[in-house]
C-alpha cells in the first residue's frame, strides 16, 4: 500500500517523459530531488542502513542522471 503512493509521482511523470516534453523532465528531476533528500536521510542518517535502501538511492540518482541528458537527446533529434 505505501510502495503504491510512493510510486505515484514517478508513474504520473513517466507519461510525459514518454511524450519527450522537456517540461516533462523539468518536473521529473525535481521529484526525484525529492525522493534524493528522502532516500539520502535513509541511506545517510542511520548507523547500518538497508541494502534495499542503498538500491534505492543508487536507482534514484541513475533516473535523475537520465533525467539531466533526456532534454539533450530530445533537441539533437
Amino acid at each position: 500500500m505505501i510502495f503504491s503512493f510512493w510510486a505515484v509521482p514517478l508513474i504520473f511523470f513517466s507519461f510525459f517523459l514518454h511524450k519527450k516534453s522537456i517540461k516533462g523532465y523539468q518536473s521529473y528531476a525535481f521529484i526525484l530531488l525529492l525522493y534524493f533528500m528522502l532516500s539520502s536521510l535513509r541511506v545517510f542518517g542511520v548507523p547500518n542502513p538497508l541494502p534495499f535502501d542503498i538500491t534505492e538511492l543508487i536507482l534514484v540518482v541513475l533516473a535523475f542522471i537520465n533525467a539531466l541528458f533526456g532534454p539533450k537527446n530530445i533537441n539533437s533529434n
